[in-house]
């Protein structure tokens, strides 16, 4: 998709974008571009009530739990946790173009040098894409446009593709960055059903999750 589709694209919804993110939290309209890093659940449940949530969106897994060690020990293996990348004071990746395979125009984080990160799959204009490891590296999982809906309420059954580490992985509870490219601001939650602990990310922002990394259970739009 080229910079001018997008250019158009945010211009036809900014304004819509921006008025509902000031709504939702505490950010200006002056700080609309800025990541608000998290929300907490505004209605907070009860232990008893979150535990059975928990448990029912497979958290409590023993298994679960090791897969979230190994991935965090393949990380560093894989030098991810130490790729030298931009980024400003609030941890929001800064991007620069990159081009896919077909041609299309994308984003990925820059390197401190100003050049794209190689191993970045570009999100393109229009998308929100998750990745299964950090620093937007691994198998992805593109909502919006053609691809799958941007509202999901379980991410179960949706697995992350496209090659490299993750692919195959369920993107429940797997996800550990985000490039919303789409055109508003995206929560993803702790639980299913949009519920829970939950990390907004602004239209235009790539960066790692935080209270729901490795821990997202359903996604949608502001």
């Amino acid at each position: 998709m080229s910079i001018s589709r997008r250019s158009r694209t945010l211009a036809a919804v900014g304004a819509t974008a921006v008025l509902a993110f000031v709504a939702a939290g505490p950010a200006s309209a002056a700080d609309h571009d800025r990541m608000p890093l998290s929300q907490e659940n505004p209605a907070p449940v009860g232990a008893a009530e979150q535990y059975q949530r928990n448990l029912a969106d497979g958290k409590l897994d023993p298994d679960f739990l090791k897969d979230i060690q190994a991935k965090e020990a393949e990380e560093h293996r894989l030098g991810i946790d130490k790729q030298d990348l931009k980024k400003n004071p609030d941890g929001i990746f800064v991007l620069t173009q990159k081009q896919t395979k077909s041609g299309e125009t994308g984003y990925v984080p820059a390197t401190s040098n100003g050049k794209a990160l190689a191993q970045a799959y570009p999100c393109l204009s229009g998308y929100t894409c998750l990745f299964y490891n950090s620093n937007q590296n691994g198998a992805r999982f593109r909502m919006g446009w053609e691809a799958k809906p941007y509202d999901i309420p379980k991410y179960a059954g949706y697995n992350f593709y496209g090659g490299g580490s993750g692919e195959g992985v369920s993107v429940k509870n797997h996800a550990a960055s985000i490039n919303n490219q789409g055109p508003a601001t995206y929560g993803t939650f702790f639980n299913s059903k949009y519920q829970g602990k939950r990390d907004w990310t602004s239209y235009g922002v790539a960066r790692n999750l935080n209270l729901t990394k490795n821990n997202n259970a359903s996604g949608r739009q502001l």
